[in-house]
C-alpha cells in the first residue's frame, strides 16, 4: 500500500496541480484507514487493497465535486466509497468462485455453506436497505462507532443515527425472516 506505487496513477486523473495536491494529501490521511475497513468486509489484504484501489479511482473520478464538501462530508463519502468497492469485490469474488466450483456436496461440509450461505443472505439483506440505513449499519455495526461518532461523519444527530438505526435493524430482521421491505 506504497503511495509511491499507485498515487500517480490515481493523480494523473485529476486536471489540475490543486487538485493533485488535495488529492495526494487525502491520499496519505485516508488509504490506511480505508484499507482497515475493506480488511474488515473481505478478511483478505489482497481483496482489501483491490477495494482501495476502486475506491480511489472512484474519488479521483469524481474529485472535482468531492473536494468541495466540508471534511466531514468528505469523510462520510470516503468510508460509503471504500464500503461500496469492498463489497463489489467480494460480490466479484463470489461470481467468480460460482463459476469454477461445482456446488458439490462432498466438496463443502454443509455447516461451512450454511454459514456461507448465511452471510450472503445478510449481505443481500443489507444492500436492499434504503442508503441511510445502509450507512449507519455499516458505521455503527461493523465499524464498531459509536452514534455520536456515526452522526458526526453523517452530518446528522445522534438521535438520528440511533431512530435510524433501530428502524434498519428491524427492517433488516424483517427481510431475513422473508417479509418485504416495504413492510
Amino acid at each position: 500500500m506504497g503511495s509511491d506505487d499507485v498515487l500517480p496513477i490515481y493523480l494523473a486523473e485529476l486536471d489540475t496541480q490543486e487538485e493533485k495536491d488535495k488529492f495526494a494529501e487525502l491520499y496519505e490521511k485516508y488509504s490506511r484507514k480505508m484499507y482497515h475497513i475493506a480488511l474488515s468486509i473481505l478478511k483478505n489484504p489482497a481483496d482489501a487493497e483491490d477495494a482501495v484501489d476502486m475506491a480511489f479511482h472512484r474519488l479521483a473520478k469524481n474529485f472535482t465535486k468531492i473536494s468541495k464538501k466540508s471534511s466531514n462530508e468528505i469523510k462520510a463519502y470516503i468510508v460509503i466509497c471504500i464500503r461500496s468497492a469492498a463489497i463489489d469485490v467480494y460480490r466479484a469474488n463470489r461470481k467468480a468462485l460460482e463459476k469454477t466450483c461445482s456446488l458439490n456436496e462432498d466438496d463443502y461440509s454443509e455447516n461451512l455453506w450454511e454459514q456461507e450461505i448465511d452471510r450472503i443472505s445478510i449481505i443481500s439483506a443489507i444492500r436492499s436497505l434504503p442508503d441511510d440505513y445502509r450507512d449507519v449499519i455499516f458505521l455503527c455495526e461493523y465499524q464498531m462507532l459509536t452514534s455520536k461518532e456515526a452522526a458526526k461523519l453523517l452530518n446528522t444527530t445522534d438521535s438520528n443515527v440511533r431512530v435510524k438505526l433501530h428502524k434498519a435493524r428491524k427492517k433488516l430482521k424483517m427481510i431475513l425472516k422473508g417479509g418485504d421491505i416495504n413492510d
